[in-house]
């Protein structure tokens, strides 16, 4: 234990001891870096998981959703935009829908009252439920409110339009982005059909990130007589949302997170420099009898991270808990995985300068007898 070429085993097992041995800078130590890191899960943790949840929220298939519109419907984008488009590596799914057209009870006739009429190209994705089955080619599914104005027991019969007749095989109801279509009918377009066009082209991407790139991409793999009558709109509110969420909040938290480790390092560095001032004449034996500076400052710098390690796990333990009990959820696992590691190494730096001062310390001046 006393010459300068100890193993790297024995260090670690001397530090365990030592961490045992001196029960009140150990335990000093431990709550220092547990309070460090109770106090950032304080702090930065319920803004990192407000973020979080906020962010979640602004992934919501809302702020995912590209719409192209024909906003003259002279621009002539053909159906074959649909298959093109869901071909885009992170599109999650393409519809498109026709020009609104009246269809009306087909019992009826002209004499009943018409309803709005959409013909759909892609396949049905979930945020259309469907009550019945999907509709192939030629059939057509209800919306409730449509359902009454056609006088309809059932969501079952058949509707007719200009040029278009098709039978019901169920009803739907549309969520977000698609719940403007829950005033009609949804009519599958007809294969018969050589080139239909569409009226709008519903995409959805699997990351909001990628929206605006796919945005712009979407707009190239449009086939359309003239493109310039296309308009591809995307929710730029809610992405300017989440850059102000994620600059803002997580600079001021990063600030403040900042200051807290700085108070820590001194706190953990004046706890150790105690430490070693107590243990001067040991450490003067040791190197009078032959012990390196570097096994010095490894016994030191060991028994500081000991003592962390055993905060680090309490503190961050106890700050999950908090920040669970007033901000009803969790920061991410990055973060908390971070906020442990930045405390050991915070103890790691903090504990060098006694370390140092340990290990550079005249023996002869300390073991001098006055």
């Amino acid at each position: 234990m006393t010459s300068g070429g100890l193993r790297p085993w024995h260090l670690v097992r001397e530090a365990l001891v030592t961490a045992r041995v001196q029960r009140v800078p150990t335990v000093v130590t431990a709550l220092v870096v547990a309070a460090v890191c109770g106090v950032v899960f304080a702090t930065t943790g319920q803004s990192a998981a407000a973020e979080q949840r906020v962010l979640s929220r602004l992934g919501d298939v809302g702020s995912r959703t590209i719409v192209a519109e024909d906003v003259s419907g002279a621009a002539g984008m053909s159906a074959r935009s649909v298959y093109m488009v869901s071909r885009l590596d992170g599109v999650q799914w393409a519809l498109g829908v026709g020009p609104v057209v009246d269809v009306r009870n087909a019992v009826l006739g002209s004499a009943g009252p018409p309803v709005p009429g959409r013909l759909l190209y892609g396949d049905v994705p979930a945020e259309i439920r469907v009550g019945g089955r999907l509709p192939a080619a030629g059939e057509a599914l209800v919306s409730p409110g449509a359902q009454q104005v056609l006088g309809l027991a059932q969501p079952v019969g058949g509707v007719m339009g200009a040029e278009l007749d098709a039978a019901l095989v169920g009803s739907f109801t549309a969520v977000a982005p698609l719940d403007g279509l829950n005033d009609g009918v949804l009519l599958r377009g007809p294969d018969r059909v050589a080139e239909p066009t569409l009226r709008r082209l519903y995409v959805l991407v699997e990351e909001v990130d990628d929206v605006e790139v796919l945005a712009a991409a979407t707009r190239a793999a449009l086939s359309a007589d003239d493109a310039t009558q296309i308009r591809v709109e995307v929710s730029t509110t809610v992405l300017d949302l989440r850059e102000v969420v994620a600059g803002d909040l997580g600079s001021s938290g990063r600030r403040m997170m900042l200051l807290v480790w700085g108070v820590g390092l001194v706190l953990i560095a004046t706890t150790l420099f105690a430490a070693v001032s107590s243990r001067r004449r040991e450490f003067g034996r040791r190197r009078a009898l032959g012990a390196s500076r570097p096994v010095i400052v490894a016994v030191v710098v060991l028994h500081g991270l000991v003592a962390a390690g055993i905060g680090a796990g309490t503190g961050t333990a106890i700050g999950l808990i908090t920040v669970w009990r007033t901000a009803g959820a969790l920061p991410a696992a990055e973060f908390t995985a971070g906020v442990a590691v930045t405390a050991i190494l915070v103890a790691l730096v903090a504990s060098l300068p006694p370390a140092l001062t340990a290990a550079y310390r005249d023996p002869v001046r300390i073991l001098r007898v006055a």
